[in-house]
């Protein structure tokens, strides 16, 4: 699995995302591309992110979701292919 930190909050309500590879490496811009992040209100029905896939800093890749306020619960994964 990814390393993915604490979610950060966000101004508005939304949330920041950071997450790393599963190796601890840390990724280039290019490895971006290799990620994806899916929420879920109901843990059974997944929708990609809008906006991923980020941008890498630190050698980790960072999302925010501005829009997460909307929804009173609700999980994210993120998915190496």
């Amino acid at each position: 699995p990814q390393h993915i930190e604490a979610l950060e909050k966000l101004y508005g309500g939304g949330f920041r995302l950071r997450f790393g590879d599963h190796d601890g490496h840390p990724l280039q811009d290019a490895d971006k591309d290799n990620f994806t992040v899916q929420w879920s209100t109901d843990l059974t029905q997944w929708m990609d992110l809008t906006g991923t896939p980020g941008n890498v800093v630190d050698g980790r890749v960072v999302v925010d979701d501005p829009g997460a306020g909307e929804s009173v619960h609700k999980s994210c994964r993120v998915t190496e292919y």
